[in-house]
């Protein structure tokens, strides 16, 4: 009484089916699930977008920036954010004391109310914190209480927290439209220039790129930014789609 060939086969190939069935259900389900549990915010190159969350704080989202929030995001123990690139956060105290947390890469901002600044780029993340008091937390460091008007990062690279006092306002200034500079490698201007706007900037002249350059530039308009560039330093300066070259 046992299985025709011809039964044992069409038994395997419905097992096969099915596992594939499964499988491929998992593995979309896997790639799609940030879209129904998160929220994403996102400023593009040469914007600035602010966004209000549920509990009434405040992010504004520099160029190329992102935030991503659960969709419940006040039905959890804590109020937690997720971040890609730099934002300005101004947080409300919550009556149930709830803890805001922001994620990055390399360590989490711990905070009751506060405002503050986080950069998160290239394996590096640097804090800045106008107002209040937050708590740093990263694998393998001890948590370290910020004050306001310091600033502190720690890389991939870095054993330990760098901490230094900074003033506050240029940490802030491009929120409006504004990169401030002092005494700034031409190197780490144009990181910045890559940054806000989407190009890659190529310093030919490894002297060019240790100069320093101090002034104001706009983070919403590229052809300010070359001209003032092309004036201060008596350079030329070649433009395509993909980059800018600086010689």
């Amino acid at each position: 009484d046992g299985y025709e060939p011809g039964q044992s086969k069409m038994m395997n190939y419905r097992w096969w089916l099915a596992a594939s069935v499964m499988l491929f259900i998992s593995v979309s389900l896997y790639f799609l699930k940030d879209p129904f549990l998160y929220k994403t915010y996102a400023a593009e190159y040469g914007m600035i977008k602010s966004v209000t969350l549920e509990d009434g704080s405040t992010v504004t989202l520099s160029a190329n920036s992102s935030i991503k929030i659960l969709r419940d995001f006040m039905d959890h123990e804590n109020r937690e954010v997720w971040i890609k690139g730099e934002a300005f956060f101004e947080v409300s105290k919550n009556k149930n004391l709830m803890k805001f947390i922001v994620h990055a890469d390399n360590l989490d901002v711990e905070v009751l109310g506060t405002k503050f600044n986080v950069n998160n780029r290239r394996g590096k993340t640097e804090v800045m914190l106008a107002e209040g008091k937050v708590k740093l937390m990263a694998k393998d460091h001890d948590p370290l209480i910020m004050n306001p008007g310091e600033q502190v990062s720690l890389s991939n690279t870095q054993a330990n927290f760098q901490k230094q006092i900074v003033n506050t306002e240029k940490f802030e200034s491009w929120r409006r439209n504004k990169l401030v500079f002092e005494d700034t490698p031409l190197a780490e201007v144009a990181i910045a220039i890559q940054d806000y706007y989407g190009v890659k900037v190529i310093i030919t002249d490894s002297l060019l790129a240790k100069r320093q350059f101090t002034g104001t530039l706009p983070n919403n308009d590229l052809e300010i930014v070359l001209l003032a560039l092309s004036t201060s330093y008596k350079i030329e300066i070649e433009r395509s789609e993909e980059h800018i070259i600086l010689k």
